[in-house]
């Protein structure tokens, strides 16, 4: 792990001191995480023989430019939650005596890049990087179960939506559909190694709007959407192994719950590297499917409505193919969003997801994927 410089220990302990945590020396200052978009530090303080400890994260606002919105969306939902019997990282207050410019939970630094910075306490707990077998499968089913029910009656017109058309598939095509007219109009030629792949879409124009059509019509409820349900974003209980809570939570917005089942299938049970050369192992493994869905229903229980339940393969098939027009879309912008080592690795991501998305095409054609849920 990196050495902390002089002055960063110097900044940090100032932007420490400018947040209401409790009486105590700070003792231990030390980076935390592998996070690729905030820098987070962990704090440990000591008062007398009492160890008290947090995380300070300097939240890029380059990527989250209102930080005062997103923080009101953290706020009000792990408030609710903890009201209702949860548990959740709790935010921290600055001084009365900061400038709150940003709102109570924001400190700005005087520095030249004038950085956004937070602090929450620290769950000690366990975080799995990876599924490893079936039984992590049921697990993450279970802890976004679980994050939704906690939940459960949220008014989800509060919460500003940080990122707007996130999970809007067929904006996506559209915004597809623009950058294809642009390579065209600039001679850029972009267009001339992806005719497959175009067309692998645009035949399946029709399919992509049927999760974002059912909310709009009201067959399923919109509902307070994670977006990044990935298994190292929950922490598990080190003595029980059960999910305490879902972390990072700056992509939560309104939506449905078949955007993170289906985004969370598609990154677990894919038997191919998302950053794989080729399509050639591409496969949706049917047995960690079936292991999430089971912890999926049997965490949310009744609270889940038989549309919602009805969705769910096709949910991951819509999430699959919305991930490989963006990728789609990268590549022809020439890689201005997603981060690559060599020009054509997002081509490459987006083959693998249309791979995926065929495979699910023809598992749910041969009933594969529905026959969890006729038995659950």
């Amino acid at each position: 792990m990196a050495r902390l410089s002089y002055a960063q220990i110097q900044l940090i302990t100032n932007i420490v001191n400018q947040f209401e945590i409790d009486e105590g020396t700070i003792d231990i200052i030390e980076l935390f995480g592998a996070g690729r978009i905030n820098q987070t530090f962990k704090i440990t303080l000591r008062n007398g023989e009492k160890r008290i400890e947090y995380l300070l994260q300097n939240v890029n606002h380059f990527v989250f430019p209102n930080t005062k919105e997103l923080m009101e969306n953290l706020t009000m939902v792990t408030e609710y939650i903890r009201q209702h019997g949860g548990r959740s990282v709790q935010y921290i207050k600055c001084k009365k005596t900061t400038k709150m410019i940003n709102g109570p939970y924001i400190y700005i630094d005087n520095t030249m890049n004038h950085r956004h910075w937070r602090m929450y306490n620290y769950i000690d707990a366990d975080v799995y990087p990876c599924i490893i077998n079936p039984h992590h499968a049921y697990k993450l089913g279970e802890a976004i179960a679980s994050f939704y029910k906690s939940l459960d009656g949220f008014d989800t017109h509060q919460l500003r939506d940080t990122i707007p058309d996130f999970h809007n598939t067929p904006k996506r095509f559209e915004a597809l559909a623009v950058s294809g007219l642009l390579d065209s109009v600039n001679d850029v030629n972009r267009m001339a190694d992806v005719k497959e792949e175009i067309k692998f879409v645009v035949e399946r124009r029709d399919k992509l709007g049927i999760i974002m059509d059912a909310l709009e019509k009201g067959e399923i409820p919109y509902r307070v959407c994670h977006n990044d349900p990935k298994l190292s974003n929950v922490l598990f209980d080190k003595q029980k192994n059960t999910p305490i809570c879902m972390i990072d939570l700056d992509t939560i917005m309104p939506g449905s719950c078949l955007f993170d089942v289906g985004d969370a299938i598609r990154s677990i049970a894919n038997m191919a590297s998302e950053d794989d050369k080729t399509t050639e192992n591409v496969s949706l493994s049917v047995e960690l499917y079936e292991e999430f869905v089971k912890g999926y229903l049997d965490g949310m229980g009744d609270k889940l409505i038989d549309k919602e339940k009805k969705l769910i393969p096709m949910a991951v098939w819509v999430i699959t193919m919305e991930l490989g027009i963006r990728f789609l879309k990268d590549h022809i912008d020439r890689n201005v969003y997603f981060k690559i080592e060599r020009d054509g690795e997002n081509l490459e991501r987006a083959r693998i997801q249309f791979a995926l998305a065929k495979d699910i095409e023809r598992k749910i054609q041969e009933g594969k994927l529905n026959k969890i849920l006729d038995v659950h």
